[in-house]
């Protein structure tokens, strides 16, 4: 919280502190978009299961955000839009094509979806649990 922050001070909460939580967002992230692309990749083309992995990216990172907003209406708007605008793009014949993608059936989007909301939640409910733990 902002709170935190200003009673630690910028050498504690810009260092380790900061590297713990980069280091579970990017191992949350690269987990969900290697989860997606895996259970995509013999079900359909590769492009398809490159178009989930990017959904299952971006969704995580959008999830994560979200999460850690504090509910704050702007990040919530912004995430949840953002979301929106990629599935928009991504769902679009010719638009998905111009970004080096191709429409996803439900099941790709579910297999991303999935990935993303459960990453987002593990990166934030994991770090919590093993520090009460020490």
């Amino acid at each position: 919280t902002a709170e935190q922050l200003l009673d630690e001070g910028p050498d504690t909460s810009l260092a380790s502190a900061l590297d713990h939580a980069i280091a579970w967002r990017a191992a949350a992230t690269t987990i969900a978009t290697t989860a997606g692309w895996a259970m995509t990749g013999p079900l359909i083309t590769p492009r398809r299961a490159s178009t989930t992995a990017l959904v299952t990216t971006v969704g995580t990172q959008l999830g994560q955000t979200v999460m850690t907003s504090a509910r704050d209406p702007l990040v919530l708007l912004a995430g949840f839009g953002s979301a929106a605008v990629l599935i928009g793009v991504v769902q679009t014949p010719g638009l998905s094509q111009l970004f080096g993608c191709t429409p996803l059936d439900p099941l790709a989007l579910a297999i991303a979806g999935g990935t993303a909301t459960a990453a987002s939640i593990a990166a934030q409910v994991l770090p919590a649990a093993i520090n009460a733990h020490r």
